[in-house]
């Protein structure tokens, strides 16, 4: 074989590992949010499957790469890697409120279009820390900054501060954004999944009871939240954030992607 050959030889060899690796990484990552954001009718998961209980899967294929991590829930533990806090801006790159919410919730369904635009910016803290011999995470904050008309929108003057699901899910009653409900939420779902060496996905989910204080009015419905931690060195962390909300019957009430670099 001539040296062209040779040359030739390894460049295809080349191109097939390059290829199958390209392959391999876009089917490691996908995880819940590609799920909530690559379907125009995302499925809410199954209460059935939502019993504590972890999927188990064969260490083998873990050892091989084949399949992702999952942590069993009970630990509540998350890789030492994301040990520290991050903060940085979030930035709204998606939202829809599609038909059933705005007719279950119009209210709510208006002020989130209204406040939550593509490109809002919110102001977020991580903290993961050591708790025994696991690596726990702090309740999220995300604040958003709230102009003087917002401000009348959501009857609240200085920085409104959204809540995610690690913070709800203690059963504790909260306020809707509108001001004009209470709601209450219990965790069905808190699952923990390493999608690579370095990006960790936590997906929680609860059932809310929403009420309306002036008219008693009950609602109730799903709130899932899907968190997705990249490390990029020592210093820099992708951070991406839906927040997806399901009718009662299951079906798509909402659905909005945060993302943003945090330090």
């Amino acid at each position: 074989m001539g040296s062209s050959e040779r040359l030739g030889m390894l460049l295809i060899v080349a191109t097939l590992l390059f290829t199958a690796q390209a392959a391999y990484t876009t089917q490691l990552l996908k995880g819940r949010i590609e799920q909530i954001f690559g379907q125009s009718d995302p499925r809410m998961p199954s209460v059935n499957e939502l019993d504590a209980r972890t999927e188990k899967i064969d260490q083998r294929l873990i050892d091989k790469k084949l399949a992702p991590n999952r942590v069993p829930p009970g630990l509540k533990t998350f890789p030492a890697l994301l040990r520290g806090e991050w903060t940085g801006d979030l930035k709204v790159t998606q939202i829809e409120c599609t038909e059933a919410y705005w007719k279950a919730l119009p209210v709510e369904a208006q002020l989130e279009e209204q406040f939550f635009q593509i490109g809002k910016l919110g102001h977020s803290k991580f903290r993961f820390f050591a708790d025994r011999n696991a690596i726990s995470m702090s309740p999220p904050v995300v604040q958003f900054a709230v102009n003087s008309q917002e401000a009348v929108l959501f009857s609240k003057k200085g920085v409104k501060i959204l809540f995610m699901e690690a913070d709800e899910a203690s059963g504790r009653p909260w306020r809707s954004n509108s001001g004009e409900c209470h709601f209450t939420a219990q965790l069905v779902k808190n699952e923990v999944t390493q999608l690579a060496p370095a990006i960790v996905e936590q997906d929680t989910l609860v059932h809310a009871l929403l009420v309306n204080e002036k008219t008693q009015l009950q609602t109730k419905y799903y709130s899932e939240h899907v968190f997705r931690f990249e490390k990029r060195g020592s210093f820099e962390m992708r951070v991406q954030v839906a927040e997806v909300c399901y009718g009662p019957d299951g079906k798509l009430w909402k659905r909005m992607l945060l993302e943003g670099d945090l330090k």
